[in-house]
């Protein structure tokens, strides 16, 4: 299960245990009126939004496999066929395969704005060297993960920018 799957789930964990406090503090009768009442949700709909914020924007992509040698990885065709292949569902991902395969999607949809700065660069290096080594890899990933050219549009002057022809 990937970091960001998990941190969704905490927050549902949470937005459930928000709803059970609102609806335990309406069941109470205070003296007080009910605008303690309505204070009362009232803060727990702040906390509730600032947990969503905080999840949101710390969700990151897991930096645990931010150490493999990338470079022995793209000197390899058999590793890289298998990381390929695992990326296209042809055969059994590694742990880490599995990890990139899980947040690959996400990160095209969001700039990988989860993603550290190694990650971009090493990122930046496999797009490099697939398009101007491997193109056949490359466009049998592009009919996988980008079939209506969504991302190749999106992303053409930023990889042109870095002297990368997509």
């Amino acid at each position: 299960m990937s970091e960001r799957v998990r941190r969704i789930r905490n927050l549902q964990t949470i937005a459930i245990g928000i709803n059970v406090a609102v609806a335990q503090s309406r069941s109470i009768s205070f003296s007080t009126s009910s605008q303690y009442n309505t204070r009362v949700n009232m803060k727990v709909a702040v906390v509730f939004i600032i947990a969503v914020v905080a999840v949101v924007m710390g969700a990151k992509y897991t930096t645990k496999y931010d150490n493999v040698d990338l470079d022995q990885i793209l000197k390899s065709n058999r590793l890289l066929n298998n990381y390929v292949d695992c990326l296209l569902s042809k055969r059994t991902c590694t742990p880490d395969g599995k990890e990139l395969k899980e947040n690959l999607p996400d990160a095209l949809k969001t700039e990988c704005a989860g993603c550290s700065e190694k990650q971009k660069a090493g990122s930046e290096k496999v797009i490099r060297y697939i398009v101007n080594q491997r193109p056949d890899l490359w466009e049998q990933l592009a009919k996988v993960y980008d079939p209506n050219n969504e991302y190749r549009v999106k992303f053409q002057d930023k990889a042109e920018e870095k002297g990368i022809k997509i």
